[in-house]
């Protein structure tokens, strides 16, 4: 818990519930529903209510988002995604107020003389073109995959979800998997206490993944646009009676390891289908239930703007592709036009006095061709912080790598300390 901050008291603020409570708006769902019958229904599913929810636009989009290299994981984790996609089809009827968001309204056919003859028309004419004017299918919404987030690195993974998920308003699902615990829970009275959740917010779509940090930038990202959003811990009980069902196995247990592929796509297939988001997560739990903010981003600072002998703790996390570090030091074009003007001048160590690396001094530039090659360079980047006038600063060594210079692991974050010398 070590990693708690008093920040989740405003998250708590922020974390507002509905004006009903689940039982005055819940709707079940048909006792006689169509799926699968003879093998249960959605209707058995326990407290799996359709009713008030902030998601009522179509889903647009769906990003899997992934700490792993693996082509096949992926695909299958996406397969299973199209699989209950399919499943939960509804047709439009059984889910109200939930429509079937993809699939576009029918009109009332013209029974008239000349509407016939005009509809037999249209059939020869789409079959003589090869061209059908089919509705879409609930697989047509698509999936983007990414395998950009170093292993098990949150914070990077946390960077990453800021930057896709709160640089616009947008109708997407973001599933995210960065999970280096791999089903991460805290075990109470004999039963697991996971982190599996889903962040639900206003007008910037929502996230699927472990509350293990990830949302920590995003979080901070909302709050400083004023948006509302709540986290929502996910219940597993709810997932494995849905997969029961589809899979028409009563006695089907979740796997314990890829939930990425086990619990997020099949929760974010149910969502994208029109089931409400808080229908699959359990309500007791929310109460209590605060995000995990990592120590990158409780600690955002400035970047020091004078010259000064105290240095400046700040964090930096490894960039997978070519060894740049990102760190948690923001500055603004203003302020950065002025220190170049003044060609500033800093130095960074390593935060423990018995770490054997030695100490880098390096130049603030607008671009590494400013240095020459194997020298280190400190710019502006392109991220913007969760503040919206400002940017993270980043490291470099020109053509070089500044991570294995000042000893970063690719894993996690680093606490180094940086000071203006010039």
């Amino acid at each position: 818990m070590s990693h708690i901050h008093p920040i989740h008291h405003t998250v708590t603020q922020h974390t507002l519930p509905l004006k009903k409570s689940p039982a005055q708006i819940s709707q079940r769902v048909p006792a006689r529903h169509s799926l699968l019958k003879g093998a249960g229904s959605l209707h058995s599913l326990p407290n799996l209510r359709f009713g008030k929810s902030w998601v009522k636009a179509p889903i647009e989009n769906v990003h899997l988002i992934t700490d792993f290299n693996d082509a096949s994981s992926n695909a299958e984790a996406i397969s299973r995604y199209r699989d209950v996609l399919k499943f939960t089809d509804t047709r439009g009827q059984e889910l109200q107020p939930f429509k079937r968001w993809n699939r576009a309204p029918k009109e009332a056919p013209d029974t008239s003389l000349i509407g016939q003859i005009k509809a037999i028309l249209k059939t020869v004419l789409n079959a003589i073109l090869g061209v059908f004017s089919t509705p879409k299918k609930a697989d047509t919404i698509p999936v983007h995959s990414l395998s950009d987030i170093p292993f098990g690195n949150t914070d990077y993974a946390a960077l990453t979800l800021q930057r896709i998920a709160t640089s616009r308003p947008n109708k997407d699902i973001v599933v995210l998997v960065c999970d280096p615990g791999v089903g991460n829970g805290e075990t109470r009275k004999k039963k697991i206490t996971h982190d599996r959740s889903i962040l639900i917010t206003e007008n910037y779509g929502l996230v699927i993944g472990p509350n293990n940090g990830i949302f920590s930038l995003a979080i901070k990202s909302l709050e400083e646009k004023g948006e509302r959003y709540k986290l929502l811990p996910i219940d597993l009980e709810k997932v494995q009676q849905l997969e029961r069902i589809r899979l028409k196995n009563p006695s089907y247990t979740l796997p314990e390891t890829f939930h990425g592929r086990d619990v997020f796509m099949v929760a974010a297939a149910a969502i994208a289908n029109g089931i409400a988001p808080e229908a699959l997560c359990d309500e007791k739990r929310a109460r209590k239930f605060t995000p995990k903010i990592t120590p990158f981003a409780q600690s955002i600072v400035s970047l020091p703007l004078k010259a000064s002998d105290k240095g400046t703790e700040f964090y930096g996390v490894q960039d997978r592709t070519f060894g740049n570090i990102k760190t948690n030091l923001i500055l603004n074009a203003k302020q950065a036009e002025k220190l170049l003007a003044q060609d500033a001048v800093f130095e960074i160590r390593s935060a423990d006095p018995t770490d054997p690396i030695t100490p880098l001094q390096l130049p603030l530039k607008k671009f590494f061709a400013q240095v020459p090659k194997k020298d280190p360079v400190l710019y502006l980047g392109s991220t913007y912080s969760p503040k919206p006038d400002k940017r993270f600063v980043e490291i470099a060594l020109n053509f070089d790598n500044a991570s294995a210079r000042l000893g970063l692991n690719p894993l996690e974050s680093k606490k180094l300390v940086i000071q203006r010398i010039r």
